[in-house]
């Protein structure tokens, strides 16, 4: 099957490390050496995240406009580009994250925002890196799930497609799995 990047409806980023760059002193902290990580990039942090591409882009769409426009051409000033490219983007962080800070996920969305591109995002109060994937469901909470079907649905309904039923927590894979007091015990020891 072939596609093109313009056939992707949308994209979700769940507790990503957006800017490699601030990153790497945290992977530090965590015990991933500076000159593993560095090397992991070829040397060349800015070139792999995701933040410092959509900056450069923006800047070099930057330049594009001031060039058409000074020569005559037709101001793209309320076009971005990179928005005719990209699909529209859902962020979504737990504030309590340890391994990726929440902060990144808010600069990494207010760029792409800066840059013409539709941006969503939502932050789960108090959630960790592993919360959405493990702590949650064990407990019954599949909120995370539910966002991210309530997310592709949007994307991928079209008129005249079938209606996609909305997400059902009553469904028996939604019940809880493990008793509130393991999870909670779980969550006080996870380094995440």
């Amino acid at each position: 099957t072939k596609y093109k990047a313009r056939d992707i409806k949308g994209f979700m980023a769940a507790s990503g490390p957006y800017n490699v760059v601030a990153m790497q002193d945290i992977f530090h902290k965590h015990g991933l050496d500076r000159n593993i990580v560095s090397a992991m990039f070829g040397n060349r942090l800015d070139r792999h995240s995701p933040t410092h591409l959509v900056e450069d882009c923006s800047s070099l769409q930057a330049d594009t406009r001031t060039c058409t426009s000074s020569l005559g051409g037709e101001d793209t000033d309320n076009c971005s580009l990179l928005s005719q490219v990209l699909p529209p983007f859902y962020i979504v962080h737990g504030t309590a994250d340890k391994t990726v800070p929440y902060s990144g996920a808010i600069e990494y969305a207010t760029c792409l925002s800066n840059a013409g591109i539709r941006v969503s995002s939502k932050c789960y109060e108090d959630w960790s890196h592993t919360d959405p994937i493990i702590e949650s469901p064990m407990m019954g909470d599949h909120i995370f799930h539910s966002d991210v079907y309530d997310f592709v649905r949007k994307c991928t309904e079209d008129e005249g497609d079938e209606v996609m039923v909305p997400f059902d927590e009553t469904l028996p894979a939604c019940k809880p799995i493990c008793l509130s007091p393991l999870v909670s015990l779980g969550r006080f020891f996870n380094p995440f």
